[in-house]
């Protein structure tokens, strides 16, 4: 009976120390903890992609084939601090803070992530002081799930790839190649900003084709056309383009000429699509937006809603603020 008595105290002392070796949480095992987010399937029900991602520190994203449980992981560095700075659409509240985005093509051959630098390397640009146009910058990782294979693109602000009709991608780039061009020429209508390269790219043959000076851009869901709008150094060349991904033909102006393009808008069918622009009467004070008409595969577009069309209040105009819709 002594010796289970002395057993069993030594057993509550030992338990006790263990409990007092326990320590609070602290912002660092917050940190720490990964989250599961922006999970995307497969169209074929093969894949399943997604970021695994903690608060503070380096994550990935993880490509895992549903038919036989392999995964694969890919850096996807640190997440941004979070903005401070209040956004264009609420200026009251801080914008979002980034995160990694997925998207997996329509026939289920490559999966498209945005990763961020790592945090090693931000610490050390920073340390290096390095000016904001210097700092590492988020990109693109293509991961061709059969192969595994990973290409990183540099220098991306965002992304879109179209609903179906294969695997392309087109993504705009975060700075144009000429630093000078970053400042608006004297005629350039003050306020207007000045677009990026877009890069259109066949993820299959790994081609590419860049159209400079993009500032908006929208894919039709099959694929087949890809339309984006100019905002060039010179305003002769501003306009509004369509494209057709394969073939090699240039860029075709649904409108173009000094002025703005904006709110490009398909009906659901995506057999047509307005958009507005000033382009008419650029130097009017203040600019006169129009609403244009396009019947998708043609080249010529309607003026359909002016400030002088008839049944328009006196004194009324088409706000650049809001989008048209069908």
């Amino acid at each position: 009976l002594y010796a289970t008595v002395v057993a069993w105290c030594h057993c509550l002392i030992t338990t006790s120390s263990a409990v007092e070796a326990k320590r609070p949480f602290s912002h660092a095992d917050f940190d720490a903890w990964r989250s599961i987010t922006n999970p995307v399937i497969s169209r074929d029900g093969r894949y399943l992609a997604y970021a695994y991602m903690p608060l503070e520190g380096d994550g990935d994203v993880i490509v895992r084939d549903l038919s036989n449980r392999r995964e694969q992981r890919v850096p996807a560095g640190a997440l941004p601090a979070p903005p401070l700075n209040g956004s264009e659409a609420d200026p009251e509240r801080p914008a979002p803070r980034a995160s990694v985005s997925l998207a997996i093509t329509s026939d289920s051959r490559f999966v498209v992530a945005r990763v961020f630098p790592s945090q090693a390397e931000t610490t050390n640009a920073r340390r290096a002081s390095k000016k904001p146009a210097e700092m590492p910058a988020q990109s693109l990782a293509v991961i061709a799930v059969a192969s595994g294979e990973v290409t990183r693109l540099p220098g991306v602000k965002d992304y879109r790839i179209p609903a179906s009709g294969g695997a392309w991608l087109a993504y705009h780039k975060t700075a144009t190649p000429d630093p000078s061009l970053a400042i608006a020429p004297a005629d350039q209508p003050a306020g207007d900003k000045l677009g990026t390269d877009l890069v259109l790219r066949d993820l299959a043959a790994a081609t590419e084709r860049v159209f400079p000076h993009v500032l908006e851009y929208s894919w039709a869901r099959d694929g087949q056309t890809l339309v984006f709008t100019v905002s060039a150094p010179n305003p002769a060349d501003n306009g509004i383009y369509a494209v057709t991904p394969g073939n090699p033909a240039g860029p075709v102006a649904l409108a173009r000429g000094p002025g703005r393009y904006l709110h490009f808008t398909w009906d659901r069918t995506e057999t047509q699509a307005v958009f507005l622009s000033d382009h008419e009467d650029a130097a009017a004070k203040p600019p006169q937006l129009s609403l244009y008409h396009w019947l998708r595969g043609s080249t010529d577009v309607a003026k359909v809603l002016s400030s002088q069309s008839p049944g328009m209040p006196a004194n009324f105009a088409l706000s650049a603020d809001a989008a048209p819709s069908f």
